[in-house]
């Protein structure tokens, strides 16, 4: 018996802590986030403010906070 059918018995696939496919849609994440900070901060004032934001909270805008 291999070493990895027998992880495949003993520990399900949904409790095995976060390998590289998690970190690669972490980092995915972050980056988006990255991108809407930007074009957010590339509007102007007056387009926040028709948006419901002010400018010193696009950071937890963009967060979801």
């Amino acid at each position: 018996m291999s070493k990895a059918s027998t992880l495949s018995q003993v520990v399900p696939r949904r409790s095995r802590p976060p390998g590289l496919r998690a970190l690669v849609a972490a980092f995915l994440a972050y980056r988006e986030r990255r991108r809407a900070a930007r074009y957010l901060a590339g509007l102007d004032d007056f387009l926040l403010a028709d948006i419901g934001v002010q400018r010193a909270d696009i950071e937890r805008v963009v967060r979801g906070a």
